[in-house]
């Protein structure tokens, strides 16, 4: 909490939890526990992170660098309306990923979000995701890309997004 760390080697992890500081693999990391990222810290680094077990990423930073592979399931949440950002980075979705922050999502300089063929994107929450600057990010689904909670609305504004299997919007 509120350090830093940096990985330079490729490395293995267990569980890794990064609240209020600094994470930068600079090497490829693979996690086969929960990784969470939230009280406002910050993931950044140019290696390719594999998380084969849970992603909870509540309210943080990631920033620039390469791809994180969210293979065990996704989380976007955490207390209160915390932004969530994602800067000239990668996202790969191949499991169930849950939107329920309250909070806004940011998405730039190229930022991208691929939700895979199989895997599901549930925006369970009123938010927008938000084109903050640069080039412009983009949303891929190749899976299911849901809207199925809630009544209020879901917002992309300034975000590429394509699709090439299934859009629902069951609510909202």
């Amino acid at each position: 909490s509120g350090g830093s760390l940096t990985f330079t080697s490729s490395s293995a992890a267990t569980n890794i939890t990064i609240s209020g500081g600094t994470f930068t693999p600079n090497a490829n990391l693979t996690n086969s526990g929960i990784f969470t990222l939230g009280g406002n810290g910050n993931l950044g680094g140019t290696g390719v992170l594999t998380l084969n077990g849970a992603f909870n990423w509540n309210g943080a930073n990631i920033n620039t660098g390469g791809a994180i592979n969210a293979n065990g399931g996704m989380a976007m949440g955490g207390p209160g309306a915390l932004l969530h950002t994602i800067v000239a980075r990668t996202l790969n979705n191949a499991g169930i990923a849950n939107v329920t922050t309250t909070g806004n999502v940011f998405m730039d300089n190229g930022a991208v979000i691929n939700n895979q063929d199989l895997a599901t994107f549930n925006v369970q929450s009123n938010i927008s995701f938000n084109f903050g600057g640069g080039a412009t990010p983009s949303i891929n689904n190749a899976g299911v890309f849901r809207r199925n909670v809630g009544t209020g609305t879901f917002t992309l504004s300034g975000i590429s997004f394509t699709n090439t299997d299934t859009v629902n919007a069951d609510s909202g």
